[in-house]
């Protein structure tokens, strides 16, 4: 599964157990498991990462709504043209220099978000 950062704020506990054991067959432990603590993934078919792909996507999705049922705005997501171009009209017009940065700042954010 690709790592999402700005999904961490919307996943529980349940989200990260239940994922967990749905990835525990890919573990195998070394022989010295217990001294070393060490291990390694086990080889996967075409087949297990199409599964694997599908079921992230899923839970991807899962995580979005719930983000935007929270109203919790995703750093990854780049944001709409409409609302990069509000941004950009209010620093057009706008004579403070710290809200110009911040504007300016936002703007870029949202213009490179998920890049």
């Amino acid at each position: 599964m690709k790592l999402r950062l700005d999904l961490l704020n919307v996943m529980t506990a349940d989200d990260v157990l239940k994922e967990a054991r749905r990835n525990q067959h890919r573990y195998s432990a070394e022989p010295v498991f217990s001294a070393t603590g060490a291990g390694s993934l086990v080889p996967t078919s075409t087949g297990d990462f199409a599964k694997e792909t599908e079921r992230s996507a899923t839970f991807v999705r899962k995580l979005k709504r719930r983000a935007k049922k929270l109203g919790r705005q995703l750093v990854s997501e780049p944001m709409p043209p409409e609302e990069l171009g509000k941004l950009a009209r209010r620093l057009a017009g706008n004579k403070n220099r710290d809200e110009s940065v911040r504007l300016a700042a936002k703007i870029t954010k949202g213009f490179y978000a998920g890049s």
